[in-house]
């Protein structure tokens, strides 16, 4: 019987010191996460930058290709604006220019509007038109670069209206 309860002893004290990490394990292991998180952080933030980058010429692209679809279908010239300088954000309009003056104005309709929260750099003027047959006299080139990347995004415009992307390199 004595027995019986020495082994009841050892297994109860057993368990006991083996319900939690002491404090020494838990220290050791923060350390190992915040050397881990030093070297994984800025890798992680580089692939976030360069996905959203990715979306914004994605979206950029697929605004580009529905203002030259709505002009062929409604045969109406549409007319891009929104780019200026070194503003590191633009919303981008594309509208029926009724006036021709390149800015829109309340009365006139607005196709689409987006906002781009990186610099977008055109290669020629401040504004795009798509003629009724969706081609452009305007050909050039946007390019979107983000402040922690090195490589960008090129959309190439044709005078037929066509489109292409390229990778671009924003710092040289």
């Amino acid at each position: 019987m004595l027995s019986g309860k020495v082994v009841s002893f050892y297994i109860h004290r057993r368990r006991k010191s083996a319900a939690g990490w002491s404090l020494l394990e838990l220290i050791c292991v923060l350390a190992l996460m915040a050397i881990a998180g030093q070297i994984w952080a800025p890798a992680w933030q580089q692939a976030l930058d360069k996905l959203a980058l990715q979306q914004y010429q994605h979206g950029l692209m697929q605004q580009l290709r529905q203002s030259r679809a709505w002009a062929q279908q409604h045969q109406q010239a549409v007319t891009l604006v929104g780019w200026a300088g070194d503003v590191q954000s633009i919303y981008l309009l594309a509208f029926i220019d009724q006036n021709g003056d390149r800015h829109w104005q309340p009365q006139e309709t607005l196709v689409s509007r987006h906002h781009y929260p990186i610099p977008i750099r055109f290669s020629r003027d401040d504004y795009v038109r798509f003629s009724q047959l969706g081609t452009t006299g305007q050909a050039g080139s946007w390019y979107l670069c983000h402040a922690n990347l090195v490589d960008g995004w090129k959309i190439v415009l044709s005078s037929s209206g066509n489109l292409r992307v390229e990778e671009q390199s924003c710092h040289g």
